[in-house]
């Protein structure tokens, strides 16, 4: 091969790769239905909300989502951690491709201030972009034909750091705030590489984005005669900006998101809860190159009961179903997710700490493509 071949080949390898880190939000592409766009929604949900469908979110203090239900957690100083690992098969056609990955989506420290305050922080995944894929490839240069093979990966996400204070009023009412600093990084890379390494050398590129942004949130639990909770959040978004090297590439808002969940209590050592939410991701359409950013509704049911004993100690049974739409798709496609989940929760070492578990089997849509999920989200909770 001559020195124009070699310089056309790999001038077209760099533009392709150059086209995928720019412009990254086909499903092939990606391998996945769920991280369109910036990425895919978590929820911010802690292991046990998860089990429940997300229908406790409200009045869960290890989910960052209510402040004011950050004083429903009795006794001294808590901190708790969360492992999330997903399996998934996404299938486009005669097509098919499956991936898994390991998520930390919470973590969450909370400090009471006497008996009827507290204070939390928390680092949360607000958007979780990674994804590896593998595609064999054919490249025509001249009269050859090269085989090779084009692997991108993407790692990181957009994180929410929130400072929290709760407050009890009265014993029936609790008021909580949050501010909310957004941050984080993308790094997205295409390696191609060929068959014949002897006239081919192989090819990287890669970008790195980052995020910067703010939000404030509200809350408030109201509980009447331990029959009936209503928990009620909102979160305002400030400006959030994504930089390219050392240089501004778009500006947007945080979206916006209402929530609300009711949960019936007459029932001794139950929970048995409704929630709906809408969050406003259409404000981070001037951040998306391709895909289209639309706002979103989140329904969920589940309950939470008291089960077996081991020991001294309850073992928690829970499930729940969910409803929902992504914030990314294609077009004018929407993703579609719908999920059971089921999972336990039983206090250890004399209640200084706390285990969750929850198996989610999820089920996403985008068109012609669909993507099956088993999530294993694991929650672990210490009283130092």
């Amino acid at each position: 091969m001559g020195p124009s071949a070699r310089i056309l080949a790999s001038g077209s390898a760099v533009v392709a790769a150059l086209a995928v880190i720019v412009f990254p939000c086909g499903v092939q592409a990606q391998g996945s239905v769920s991280t369109q766009g910036l990425g895919f929604p978590q929820g911010q949900l802690s292991s046990r909300a998860l089990a429940t469908g997300g229908a406790v979110t409200e009045s869960d203090p290890i989910s960052p989502v209510n402040p004011a239900a950050i004083v429903l957690f009795g006794g001294g100083t808590l901190v708790s951690f969360q492992l999330e690992p997903e399996w998934r098969s996404t299938s486009v056609g005669n097509q098919s491709a499956t991936s898994n990955l390991a998520r930390y989506p919470l973590t969450m420290g909370i400090v009471p201030i006497g008996a009827r305050a507290a204070v939390a922080v928390s680092f949360s995944s607000l958007l979780d972009r990674t994804f590896v894929t593998r595609e064999d490839t054919r490249a025509i240069i001249g009269a050859d034909t090269i085989a090779g093979r084009a692997v991108r990966r993407s790692s990181g996400g957009i994180a929410d750091v929130r400072l929290a204070a709760g407050y009890r009023v009265a014993p029936w009412l609790r008021l909580g705030a949050g501010v909310h600093a957004l941050t984080g990084q993308n790094v997205f890379s295409v390696t191609r590489s060929f068959t014949d390494t002897a006239r081919f050398a192989t090819l990287q590129q890669s970008q790195n984005t980052t995020f910067r942004g703010n939000a404030v949130s509200v809350g408030a639990e109201l509980v009447r005669d331990n029959v009936a909770s209503l928990g009620v959040a909102y979160r305002h978004g400030g400006r959030l900006s994504l930089a390219l090297r050392d240089s501004i590439f778009g500006r947007a808002d945080v979206p916006n998101r209402l929530s609300v969940s009711a949960a019936y209590l007459g029932l001794r050592g139950a929970v048995i809860a409704v929630r709906a939410a809408q969050d406003r991701w259409s404000s981070l359409s001037g951040l998306v190159s391709t895909a289209r950013a639309r706002d979103t509704r989140d329904f969920g049911v589940g309950a939470d009961v008291a089960g077996p004993r081991i020991g001294r100690n309850v073992v928690f049974l829970r499930a729940g179903a969910r409803s929902r739409t992504l914030p990314f798709g294609l077009g004018e496609d929407d993703v579609r997710e719908r999920s059971l989940s089921g999972g336990f929760g039983v206090n250890l070492a004399g209640g200084r700490g706390l285990l969750d578990g929850t198996l989610v089997r999820s089920a996403r849509s985008l068109g012609a493509a669909d993507e099956r999920a088993w999530t294993l989200s694991v929650g672990i909770a210490v009283r130092p």
